[in-house]
């Protein structure tokens, strides 16, 4: 029975793929949520599609609530199908506390660009995760990139000082940010400074554009660490296109300057070695936490934590002990 019930899922995976790779929405769709639902049961299928991706841009844009990041990459979605290039955009939200899915719909926001053929727009849920997007984020990106898109657009929740993970799934990051709002040049201190490769302040109609041009400029300048790349700072306003036929080219540029001398290659090695040992990490916890669960007195240890007789520590150095023992024969 369980072998029969592998071979239907082996067999629907390899028939998804074969849509996706022609291009299919309704196949990227329904694999995707297959990633955000049964992860297991999508492994068959991400094998399949590895090796027809590496060949999207892949782009990501964060920063705070607020700074227009969906408008921004509403207007990006008009500019790249001016080139002709196909786009994909995975919209990464927060995550509702009682139904588990995505808050805010960027389809709605994004509508206009619903019916084009050549664009392909996904929201999901961040589910709890920090660093600003889903566990699910690179695999679905590969969809997307399978899929033969040129451009994939993830916009990152907007989590302030911990929202840096997109770094490891994307090649190019916009920090975006906006006049008047005090916290974002010091969320850029507490940590977010190495990651974007372009800055871009938009609604660039508000009063203070240039201080916050100005201390941007002023912080890069203060780093002494050797770059190849000097992040340039974008004014945009999402409402007019005011500024993003300088983004564009900006953008453009990034991704000539990675395709030169391997940089590419290289980025994209780390970004491999990361995802590997953060996969291999989370199937050794799992592995492990179902093994200590095994463990003998491990409910009578837990029990007397909850009863406060030890303390957390001391119930940590008792399993310590056991799983030692447990090795050791």
């Amino acid at each position: 029975m369980a072998m029969s019930i592998k071979r239907e899922i082996k067999d629907r995976m390899s028939k998804l793929t074969e849509k996706l790779l022609k291009g299919d929405k309704l196949a990227a769709a329904k694999l995707i949520s297959i990633i955000e639902d049964k992860p297991d049961e999508a492994v068959k299928a991400m094998e399949i599609i590895y090796q027809y991706t590496g060949k999207a841009h892949i782009i990501g844009v964060t920063g705070a609530p607020g700074v227009g990041k969906s408008s921004l990459i509403n207007y990006l979605i008009k500019e790249f199908r001016e080139e002709n290039l196909s786009v994909g955009v995975i919209a990464v939200d927060a995550t509702s506390p009682f139904t588990g899915g995505a808050v805010l719909g960027d389809r709605i926001r994004m509508q206009e660009h619903s019916t084009d053929p050549e664009v392909f727009i996904r929201s999901m849920g961040s589910r709890g995760h920090l660093g600003g997007i889903a566990l699910s984020t690179q695999k679905s990106t590969r969809v997307l990139d399978a899929m033969g898109k040129d451009v994939i657009l993830v916009e990152s929740v907007g989590v302030g000082q911990v929202d840096i993970a997109i770094a490891n799934v994307v090649d190019t990051v916009l920090l975006v940010l906006t006049p008047l709002m005090g916290d974002a040049i010091q969320t850029i201190k507490a940590g977010v400074m190495e990651i974007p490769d372009i800055y871009v302040i938009n609604k660039s109609d508000l009063p203070g554009i240039n201080i916050v041009e100005n201390e941007i400029k002023s912080m890069l300048n203060l780093n002494t660490s050797e770059k190849d790349w000097e992040p340039p700072v974008v004014k945009t306003q999402s409402l007019t296109g005011e500024g993003f036929n300088i983004l564009l080219n900006e953008i453009n540029e990034h991704w000539k300057f990675l395709n030169k001398n391997n940089r590419l290659k290289s980025k994209r090695l780390k970004q491999a070695e990361i995802e590997v040992l953060e996969t291999l990490s989370e199937q050794i916890k799992s592995k492990t936490w179902k093994e200590i669960k095994e463990i003998k007195d491990f409910k009578e240890i837990i029990k007397k934590v909850s009863e406060r007789i030890i303390d957390p520590q001391q119930a940590v150095y008792l399993l310590m002990e056991k799983i030692n023992k447990k090795f050791s024969r």
